[in-house]
């Protein structure tokens, strides 16, 4: 693979959202302590652990993060309090 087709795979690989969603609703958290139905309408953490400690933060149980790329998706479950 050319040099320059690695690196607009990187790119892709590097547009990554990452998102708190209510297990129960299925809405989305946002940043002002809102839940929204849509997901263009939440907050896209720029860190993981921002997400994680907005969880924290809010007492926020029953909620999972999801990290999602161009390629893949990844749901992680219970990271609010207890």
């Amino acid at each position: 693979m050319p040099d320059y087709a690695m690196n607009n795979e990187l790119e892709k690989v590097k547009h990554t959202g990452r998102l708190v969603r209510s297990q129960a609703t299925g809405r989305y958290f946002t940043d002002g302590g809102i839940w929204v139905d849509r997901i263009n309408d939440a907050t896209d953490w720029q860190e993981i652990s921002q997400a994680v400690h907005l969880c924290q933060q809010y007492n926020l149980a029953d909620v999972e993060l999801i990290l999602e790329s161009d390629r893949n998706r990844c749901q992680l479950s219970d990271v609010g309090g207890s």
